[in-house]
């Protein structure tokens, strides 16, 4: 049997389009706020839906023009006819950052009850504010040390910023050691091991010793060792005698009260 595909006269074969946004309407909708987050500027719908390949946007009657309306991460302003991203937060400057981590410092789960985390992850503050990175970094930086509003958490591999923090300790805390105490400090000199013996020597204490207390072990009979299988024999245990009021007493004897 013998299929015949060839095309009628005038018949153009074409394929579907590979718009890269799926065909099921969940998978349009997760495409579509996907690339609006990638949008740093309000758009028309008309725009987005064409340079994304999201036809179905431009049908306000569609099912996925409603879910995509209605979506929490979208924003629509009726008076300019424009769409946007809908951050978690709005910060748009150097400072808005630093009162944004003073707020989640100082009331963690305020702004966000699913998180009580004080820092916030980079990403967080990019979405709203593309060029988060570089102002985290100036802040991370500041001079002289004690004016120093932001924390910074990198990772131990490329060494970039993951998790900014508000910084609590600040102004006169923070200042640096005063030179004359650092020197103070150092011209202290902590004794060599010979000079330590001597000074304890002379308070008339010594240096803590290891003293084998306990009876040595003797070998069991040959015919308890095999019957026996599997029982290794223990080794000695060694006290630490550090309470000289109780010299003379065997600490690996159980008690017996005297009658």
């Amino acid at each position: 049997m013998s299929t015949n595909l060839a095309l009628a006269e005038g018949e153009v074969y074409s394929q579907p389009a590979d718009t890269g946004v799926g065909v099921h309407e969940s998978t349009q909708l997760v495409a579509a706020i996907d690339a609006l987050k990638r949008t740093t500027h309000p758009v028309r719908m008309e725009d987005f839906a064409l340079v994304h390949g999201l036809h179905a946007l431009m049908n306000p009657q569609s099912n996925l023009f409603q879910r995509f309306k209605q979506h929490h991460k979208v924003r629509y302003d009726e008076k300019t006819d424009l769409w946007s991203y809908k951050p978690d937060y709005e910060v748009h400057s150097p400072a808005d950052i630093i009162a944004l981590l003073r707020s989640k410092y100082y009331h963690p789960s305020a702004l966000n009850s699913a998180s009580a985390a004080a820092g916030m992850r980079l990403g967080e503050l990019r979405e709203s504010y593309p060029q988060a990175r570089e102002a985290v970094e100036e802040l991370a930086s500041e001079q002289p040390v004690e004016n120093r509003q932001v924390l910074v958490l990198r990772g131990k591999r490329d060494g970039a910023i993951k998790y900014v923090f508000w910084n609590p300790i600040q102004g006169e805390v923070v200042r640096p050691i005063d030179g004359e105490f650092k020197e103070l400090w150092h011209s202290m000199k902590a004794p060599d091991v010979v000079d330590l013996a001597t000074d304890l020597e002379n308070e008339g204490l010594s240096a803590t010793q290891m003293v084998d207390t306990a009876p040595k072990a003797t070998a069991p009979p040959a015919h308890a060792q095999r019957g026996k299988k599997g029982k290794r024999g223990t080794a000695p245990r060694k006290f630490k005698l550090q309470n000289t009021h109780l010299k003379g007493v065997d600490l690996s004897k159980d008690f017996v009260k005297p009658s």
